[in-house]
């Protein structure tokens, strides 16, 4: 006991073993303030991402000054973060509060709301508070911002809940899988969540309906909230549809049919065949209300596309649920039916050689936990079309401001 005494007193008593100042200097910091004034000077509240500009030189900035102590804090706290959040979603704090926008609730009024402890309810509302996503107005007491309002909707609650539940599921498992599968070769070991749960999360969701649920709420969630329609993104659309009299779009695992019936909703008058092709028991949600035009398909991605020839066939946040060896026979199940003026247009995220966004690369773990899927950076895309049956090539990628996903046109490699 007397060593360990020792050896917290020297740890503490000694800051050149323990440093606690920056490696920032001045003129360092300056130049990280003048980049957030720059992008708060180019802030433009109509054109989407610009407010990520800002909020990635804040980061740099905040990285630069936090010593490494509190640094390493910081990242330990994230966990907590995200728990609390997603019980204050279950507890309905945040549903509660948008039920009263403009009007302060305190903890006793939550849990009076709620059922559930006026203690535990305070201490979950601190943390919410602290992250924005309400206003704390006085002593135990909140309001509700445009945080809570966004939050509170149900397709939001059920996304983030889909987030946060999924990794919490094989979360602690994680250690005895990094040591028990070293090396850790994709190609030769299952996901995380099939050595966790012994299924895939396919599978789970076939007989779990609430993950399920909360799954397509998540799809259609960020097919709805985040980004640039498909067809708004893409310049090469006018050519695509004008060679034919009546052209043919597929969107492959196109879930609940949103990116069909935003291109359906601004080319009211266009004549053409939109179909929507995805497994039973997700076409068994398909809304009604949707375009007349859009015709669902019942297809599995992993057999032969039956439909011939269409002038666009595309695939939104599908490949990167998948290793390469099944996104190419996905690729190449369609590619097959492709003829020389067809263009097979992948919407996925495009990741950076060097300097990438933690939100991107985030999600890059999280596929690869839970399915061995990645992210891809262009090089790695163009090596996994070049061995497709029969190959494809890059021909644009097509990008919009504000909008982390990319339309990545291809089709047949010529020769």
């Amino acid at each position: 006991m007397e060593s360990a005494s020792i050896l917290c007193h020297d740890s503490r008593s000694n800051p050149a073993k323990h440093p606690i100042a920056t490696t920032a200097d001045r003129d360092q910091l300056k130049q990280l303030a003048t980049d957030i004034q720059d992008a708060v000077a180019s802030y433009d509240p109509t054109e989407l991402g610009t407010h990520d500009q800002i909020q990635q030189a804040m980061e740099k900035l905040r990285r630069a000054i936090q010593p490494p102590a509190p640094f390493t804090r910081h990242t330990q706290s994230k966990l907590v973060e995200n728990f609390s959040v997603h019980v204050a979603i279950k507890m309905g704090l945040l549903q509660a509060l948008a039920k009263r926008p403009d009007k302060s609730m305190t903890s006793s009024d939550l849990s009076k709301s709620t059922g559930y402890d006026v203690s535990f309810t305070a201490r979950i509302m601190r943390m919410v508070a602290a992250l924005g996503f309400v206003d704390e107005t006085g002593y135990q007491t909140y309001v509700a911002n445009a945080n809570t309002m966004y939050q509170s909707n149900e397709l939001a609650n059920r996304a983030l809940l889909f987030g946060g539940e999924a990794m919490y599921r094989i979360a602690n498992r994680l250690g005895e899988y990094i040591d028990k599968c070293k090396p850790c070769n994709l190609e030769e070991i299952p996901p995380l969540w099939d050595y966790a749960l012994g299924e895939t999360i396919w599978e789970t969701m076939k007989t779990d309906t609430e993950l399920k649920t909360n799954f397509d709420c998540s799809m259609t969630m960020n097919n709805t909230a985040f980004g640039v329609p498909w067809h708004v993104k893409y310049g090469g659309i006018s050519d695509q549809l004008s060679r034919s009299s009546k052209p043919v779009i597929v969107d492959i695992g196109g879930n609940q049919g949103v990116d069909l019936q935003r291109f359906a909703s601004d080319l009211p008058d266009l004549e053409c065949e939109l179909i929507l092709e995805d497994l039973p028991e997700t076409l068994a949600k398909f809304p009604a209300t949707v375009d007349k035009r859009i015709r669902p398909l019942e297809y599995n991605f992993f057999t032969e596309q039956p439909v011939k020839g269409a002038n666009i066939y595309y695939l939104r946040r599908v490949l990167h649920d998948w290793p390469d060896k099944s996104a190419r026979q996905i690729l190449s199940n369609t590619a097959v039916v492709m003829n020389a003026q067809s263009r097979l247009l992948i919407g996925e995220i495009v990741m950076r050689d060097t300097n990438e966004s933690s939100d991107n690369i985030g999600l890059d773990l999280r596929m690869m936990f839970l399915l061995n899927g990645k992210q891809r950076t262009k090089t790695e895309w163009e090596e996994l079309l070049a061995t497709v049956t029969p190959p494809l090539e890059i021909l644009k990628i097509w990008t919009a401001s504000g909008d982390r996903l990319s339309v990545i046109e291809t089709g047949l490699r010529d020769g």
